[in-house]
């Protein structure tokens, strides 16, 4: 009997035990990766140089080239102007935010659920989503993560889903146009959340039509929907009249739609494109799919069998599984195959499952009609989850995981599968002769090692992360130098950049590395921060050339970039990446310094910082001094 315990101790002391072990989670994983960023050169830059710019009156899509809404940049622009702008406030307005959604998910769920499917879900949020990290140097994740747009509008989206849920208890006006407000809010983020988000309400308008209760979103509640869904883009816009021309105000406001519009996918790798969804592999993707999705289904009946009160060979079967499988928890460890088998299957099946609940649980409430009991009221919620989800999932297709977009995008599907499992299937009426604890119990020792295994390879990413960059409150830490040079490599060109520029001048790094704009305090006056994504949108190679000659900087650092999703050797090499620009650089600036390997190279990593020839004199095709930094060792 000593599985269920475990369950037990977490539902009678929930309101301190659960709690105390995610507070000691959350401020271990906090401490831990405190100052832990990703690639230096691709990750946070852009989300810390936009908000300091912004105080200058630089304002994205109108003088910086900017692909999301303006929402997470307004709101990170008023942190620096209160507290500073440096990286240190950025990562805490991070954690503060995680810290309440946090709190807000586990007295949600606690309060519609039970204690321990809230501590299940919101230790799976800070073990999977919060602080999540990859061997390889990138970070997605929601300390710092690549978009600021990417967990704001995953969490309005689920903050809308919740609202719409006490629509359907408490159908006032006060609600709708909170709803309403929340989807406007969205839309200043990204386009996928907003779509999803969009659906998901659409989803909730249809099941309501069914059940013959439309008419409670008519009249008044769905004037202030409406009126909500309008006010924040219209209230941006107005207020960007005072610093922009009518046109660039709606430029500005409805920039996540415009660029969308403009959006060249032409160039973008084949291969890359395939596993991005994962068709390079389709048939491994469908059988994970299909083997987590009958592992998911196998897991939830069989713990209905094992929980019935009549002592019966199944129930004794399932606590020896029950064993084993809190056996296998201490194995994820260490055992690579358990991560890339049970947990890929799981999470390849997450769209599938998702997709099956969002018709399985609208087709039980429209059958119910009266959503007042407890089951009804968590399945409504239920289903407005997997109606956010399915489309957001949608951009991963056969691909859905942790890794890239996986941080945001299958967050709420993930959810949903927890709760699902957790806390809806006991209080279905077909469970009413079964016993919550050992369901629960069985549960907890599946999820014991989808958890532990990526926090495992997380902690250990984070744990190679030694070498200092930067100084101050701007002070991150990369991977060793015995990995890598790139921190080294960049400390010597951010003190160049420092001694060859003053404040007042410009500073560029192609095709992307922003951060050090940052942490130099120099801008850049050509608004094309990361030519490795903006080409896709700006109008090609011609444009950004006219950009630069318009514009040039006083200082370009010339950065080893190699763009594998877009099958492009390094930067400057081939004539759709980058060749003309760095012809027209090497016309018009003297090649200063040379840090490292050269930046063409296709492998190894260097840096070339190039002066203006008007503030040099020296002539283009003398030898700058070469600086050797130790390689990496294997």
């Amino acid at each position: 009997m000593a599985a269920p315990l475990l369950y037990d101790a977490i539902a009678k002391r929930g309101r301190w035990l659960g709690p105390t072990l995610l507070w000691l989670l959350g401020l271990g994983l906090a401490w831990y990766t405190w100052r832990k960023t990703g690639n230096p050169l691709i990750d946070v830059g852009r989300e810390l140089y936009i908000p300091w710019r912004m105080q200058f009156g630089e304002w994205p899509i109108r003088d910086i080239f900017h692909e999301y809404g303006l929402l997470s940049d307004l709101l990170m622009a008023a942190a620096f102007k209160l507290f500073g702008a440096t990286l240190q406030i950025f990562l805490l307005f991070n954690l503060t935010l995680i810290a309440l959604f946090c709190w807000g998910l586990h007295r949600f769920t606690a309060r519609l659920f039970d204690p321990f499917s809230a501590f299940l879900v919101t230790g799976a949020f800070l073990a999977l989503f919060a602080f999540n990290a990859h061997l390889d140097g990138a970070m997605f994740n929601f300390a710092s993560p690549y978009a600021l747009e990417a967990p704001h509008g995953t969490v309005l989206a689920l903050i809308l889903a919740v609202l719409l849920w006490r629509m359907e208890h408490q159908p006032t006006p006060r609600l709708a146009l909170g709803a309403g407000l929340t989807l406007g809010a969205v839309a200043l983020t990204k386009l996928e959340i907003f779509a999803a988000a969009a659906c998901m309400s659409v989803g909730f308008l249809l099941l309501m039509a069914l059940m013959g209760r439309a008419r409670i979103l008519f009249g008044r509640v769905g004037a202030a929907f409406a009126v909500g869904v309008v006010a924040p883009p219209l209230l941006l816009f107005t207020g960007l009249l005072t610093i922009a021309t009518p046109m660039e105000a709606l430029r500005m406001t409805g920039g996540v739609f415009l660029q969308a519009l403009n959006m060249d996918v032409t160039h973008v790798n084949r291969t890359f494109a395939e596993s991005l969804f994962g068709l390079d592999a389709w048939r491994v993707n469908l059988l994970l799919m299909a083997g987590g999705t009958t592992l998911y289904g196998g897991l939830i009946w069989w713990a209905r069998r094992i929980a019935r009160k009549q002592r019966d060979p199944a129930r004794r079967a399932g606590l020896w599984l029950v064993v084993l499988c809190l056996i296998l928890s201490v194995g994820a460890l260490w055992d690579e195959l358990i991560l890339r088998t049970l947990g890929s299957a799981l999470m390849r099946a997450l769209p599938l499952i998702n997709a099956i609940a969002a018709v399985w649980l609208g087709y039980r409430l429209w059958r119910e009609k009266d959503l007042r009991a407890p089951w009804a009221s968590a399945a409504l919620l239920l289903f407005l989850l997997a109606c956010l989800a399915v489309p957001l999932m949608g951009r991963m297709l056969l691909a859905v995981g942790l890794q890239m977009y996986g941080f945001y995008l299958a967050l709420p599907g993930f959810l949903l599968a927890v709760l699902l499992a957790a806390g809806l299937t006991p209080r279905l009426p077909a469970w009413s002769n079964a016993a919550p604890s050992w369901h629960r119990a069985f549960v907890l020792a599946f999820a014991l090692p989808i958890l532990l295994g990526p926090l495992q390879r997380s902690v250990e990413g984070y744990r190679l992360r030694t070498e200092p960059l930067a100084e101050g409150a701007n002070r991150s830490y990369y991977f060793a130098r015995s990995l890598t040079p790139v921190a080294p490599i960049l400390n010597q060109t951010l003190h160049k950049a420092r001694a060859y520029t003053t404040t007042e001048q410009t500073l560029a790094v192609l095709p992307e590395g922003v951060y050090l704009n940052f942490l130099a305090q120099r801008s850049n006056p050509t608004g094309l921060i990361n030519l490795a994504a903006d080409m896709r949108f700006f109008g090609g190679e011609e444009r950004v050339l006219q950009a630069f000659a318009d514009n040039p900087p006083d200082v370009i650092v010339h950065v080893t970039r190699r763009m594998w999703q877009y099958g492009k050797a390094a930067f400057g090499v081939e004539e759709s990446f980058g060749k003309p620009l760095m012809t027209w650089v090497r016309a018009h600036y003297t090649l200063s310094d040379r840090i490292g390997d050269s930046p063409y190279a296709n492998e190894g990593f260097g840096v070339h910082i190039w002066r203006l020839r008007s503030a040099t004199g020296r002539p283009a095709d003398e030898s700058p001094p070469l600086i050797l930094l130790p390689r990496a060792t294997p």
